[in-house]
């Protein structure tokens, strides 16, 4: 009787062990165009330099972070603090929370084209630390040039409507 309990316990196990790789236990766990979208931000690994909405130059970090899984962007204004943005896959959205100079974090899920992505826009999800009507990045648009240049369209809102837009215009230095 125990040896048949046993028995049952490890086949059990051998039947989900395979499935424990795929729930968020070493892998990905997300879709095919969500997943595409992460590769095409890994992709962006290095040194971005451009200059902001006021003519500032700024500074773009990208690294691949917890066993790739996670895109970290941190930009650098010389006259703001650094803001964090992290890129990473929810089942089959390609998401992202940015943790904004504001002291806010919205998030944001992206829509992911199918085959060669040039475009990915994020729209506004939730936020934490912020009711939705305060002021907050509410939308991305990353519009990929070529292999070394990037344009970024961030929107910011306030009391429910557009504030404006803050476009960047980056290119890859390492």
């Amino acid at each position: 009787m125990k040896k048949s309990i046993l028995l049952s316990i490890v086949c059990a196990l051998a039947l989900i062990a395979p499935s424990l790789s795929t729930a968020g236990y070493g892998g990905s766990g997300g879709s095919g165009k969500a997943s595409a979208g992460l590769d095409k931000l890994k992709s962006l690994a290095g040194v971005w330099e451009g200059t902001g909405p006021d003519g500032g130059a700024m500074t773009v970090t990208y690294e691949v972070v917890s066993k790739g899984s996670v895109v970290m962007e941190t930009i650098s204004h010389a006259t703001e603090p650094d803001m964090i943005t992290m890129y990473h896959v929810d089942g089959d959205r390609l998401m992202m929370t940015h943790y904004c100079g504001l002291g806010n974090q919205p998030r944001m899920k992206a829509s992911v084209p199918a085959g060669d992505i040039k475009e990915l826009k994020f729209t506004f999800v939730d936020g934490t630390n912020m009711k939705k009507a305060d002021m907050h990045m509410h939308a991305l648009v990353m519009t990929f040039v070529d292999d070394s240049h990037m344009n970024q369209v961030w929107s910011l809102y306030d009391k429910g409507k557009l504030e404006g837009d803050h476009a960047f215009n980056l290119t890859k230095k390492s």
